[in-house]
């Protein structure tokens, strides 16, 4: 079994409902890039719902906090809903 991250909505409520393929929090200039997807195979895997969580609170090193002076994590700005997979859902 393996974790991986559904993402419900972007902050400003725009639909994104599809999983977590890869997010790089320092690229823009610490605005982050995001990659997401609709087939299981091609979501982030984790090994753990802790491991998950912490990739989505991830800090950025190039831009670490926020102008008004709280940690910046640019994954944060989407709901998002772990899931446990079972690996026979992936085939």
């Amino acid at each position: 079994m393996s974790h991986i991250i559904y993402v419900h909505t972007r902050a400003d409520g725009t639909p994104i409902n599809a999983w977590v393929r890869d997010c790089d929090v320092d690229a823009r200039d610490g605005r982050g890039t995001f990659s997401f997807t609709t087939t299981l195979a091609e979501a982030k895997h984790f090994t753990s719902f802790t491991d998950a969580f912490n990739y989505w609170r991830r800090q950025s090193i190039v831009r670490p906090l926020r102008d008004d002076g709280k940690p910046n994590r640019p994954l944060t700005a989407f709901t998002i809903e772990p899931q446990l997979l079972k690996v026979e859902e992936t085939q």
